[in-house]
């Protein structure tokens, strides 16, 4: 199916990111916020990125403003009435994705296709708010969209091959590279991330290491943040939301279990860089050192793993749970190695850390 006229649900930063990347591929853009005031700061700061590429010359002179005319901003339902795909990119909570889908499915075409841009939740769950699920695929652009390559597409239960279809056409069109996975808790890239966050976790509360020494020692593998580092970029809130996400949906298994160490520090409102307090403290971007609250929380260091055995254990973790994504059908080896390369820039996917653990056997 063509698309023509593209439409966004959110203008917060995925919101924008989405919009920005379709004006300038040449798409009709309806944005949709409640807030006026949003909507104005999002314009502004797509402006301002636009104006930026055409100074360093990744857009020719004046398509920054032809991008940015394509942008039509409104608080209307009925704006979308003649948009070919809608996007919806809001708050990581089903019901309000639900109530997205229900007013787009009142205000759109009979063959417009409905995506969903979540992270962790189930496309399924969110389609059941539609009389027409089948229309509904999931469409996971990942943070800065104008920048990240890669975007995951969900198929639901229900979806069908021409929604399917016209998502790929779509992320083409963006220049996107794409994987693709069947509905589950996490899709690829968060599920599999989770291992990432939760087995450092582990290891601290066990006593074998402490955070700096974990993340020094995923450095050293070639990951450019370690797990706490990367935790803290994230938002401990926002990275334990979604952690409890994929932990509930899967049935609580204990390999997944949120720490309660993480637990502790979000109630205390230690949430990473964006407030100064996570794993670590910060004076403005500058990392002041540990936390201390985690020496009350957690045990002395004692029978420290060595930096090779640390990130093993991580990187074990994340195979076995790759592992399951196949065995489950969920998506292929190779997607998979390509999602956890391109979507948190590992310097190597599961499969391909197994390849050169079975090596160096």
């Amino acid at each position: 199916m063509a698309i023509k006229k593209l439409g966004v649900v959110g203008a917060g930063t995925m919101g924008r990111g989405i919009v920005q990347v379709a004006a300038e591929a040449g798409y009709e853009t309806v944005v949709y916020d409640l807030s006026r005031d949003i909507l104005d700061r999002a314009l502004s700061e797509i402006h301002r990125r636009l104006l930026r590429l055409e100074e360093k010359g990744k857009l020719k002179q004046g398509d920054a403003v032809k991008a940015l005319g394509r942008i039509h901003p409104t608080s209307d339902w009925a704006d979308f009435k003649n948009c070919d795909f809608v996007v919806e990119a809001v708050a990581e909570e089903l019901g309000a994705k639900q109530g997205v889908f229900r007013n787009l499915e009142a205000a759109v075409s009979a063959s417009a296709v409905l995506a969903s841009n979540t992270s962790s939740i189930s496309i399924d769950a969110i389609a059941s708010a539609c009389k027409n699920p089948d229309r509904v695929v999931g469409m996971h652009y990942f943070n800065p969209v104008p920048v990240m390559k890669l975007i995951e597409i969900i198929k639901g239960r229900a979806t069908s091959d021409l929604a399917l279809e016209t998502a790929r056409t779509l992320a083409r069109s963006l220049r996107k590279t794409i994987v693709e996975a069947k509905d589950a808790p996490g899709f690829i890239v968060n599920r599999i991330l989770r291992p990432y966050f939760i087995e450092p976790l582990r290891l601290i509360e066990q006593g074998l290491a402490d955070i700096e020494s974990v993340d020094a020692a995923l450095r050293s593998m070639g990951y450019p943040m370690g797990p706490f580092q990367l935790a803290d970029f994230i938002g401990l809130d926002v990275n334990l939301a979604i952690t409890k996400v994929v932990y509930d949906a899967l049935g609580k298994p204990e390999r997944l279990k949120p720490s309660a160490v993480q637990e502790t520090l979000v109630k205390e409102g230690c949430l990473g860089r964006k407030n100064g307090r996570g794993y670590y403290l910060y004076d403005g971007q500058q990392v002041i050192g540990p936390n201390p609250r985690l020496s009350d929380v957690c045990p002395s260091p004692s029978g420290r793993s060595s930096r090779e055995e640390t990130a093993w254990r991580v990187l074990k973790a994340q195979i076995a749970e790759a592992e399951i994504l196949i065995n489950d059908g969920i998506a292929t080896a190779e997607h998979i190695d390509l999602a956890m390369r391109l979507g948190t820039n590992s310097p190597r996917g599961p499969f391909e850390w197994k390849a050169e653990l079975h090596a160096k056997a």
